[in-house]
């Protein structure tokens, strides 16, 4: 699933996004990333550890919060270089809404795309 944060529809429910590759550019290292995550009460600490021989160039965190099962926000961010072994440490904030008011969820759940 991918959302966008300022553009995004008020119910997820229902909504599905297909894509073809035909070819590969990258090479994926997402399996060799250890990822811990901690909800520290005004954020949620995500970690995430390259267990691979290589550096890898892009390792990509989505954070999907949930409220009664239903998606209510979505954060993420991005480490660049992470060296063989080295772990990288990133703070992704609870959701809002338009109006900065925090928005109340439940669960989250943490998604890591790690890639040269």
């Amino acid at each position: 699933m991918a959302c966008n944060f300022y553009n995004t529809p008020t119910d997820y429910s229902d909504y599905e996004i297909n894509i073809k590759a035909e070819e590969n550019y990258y090479e994926n290292y997402s399996n060799q990333i250890e990822v811990t995550n901690n909800n520290t009460g005004e954020q949620i600490v995500v970690q995430v550890t390259n267990n691979s021989s290589k550096q890898i160039d892009s390792v990509d965190i989505a954070v999907v919060f949930y409220n009664k099962g239903k998606i209510v926000g979505y954060s993420d961010s991005y480490e660049y270089d992470l060296r063989s072994k080295e772990t990288a440490t990133a703070n992704i904030y609870y959701p809002y809404d338009s109006n900065y008011d925090d928005v109340a969820f439940d669960e989250y759940k943490v998604y890591v795309s790690a890639y040269n």
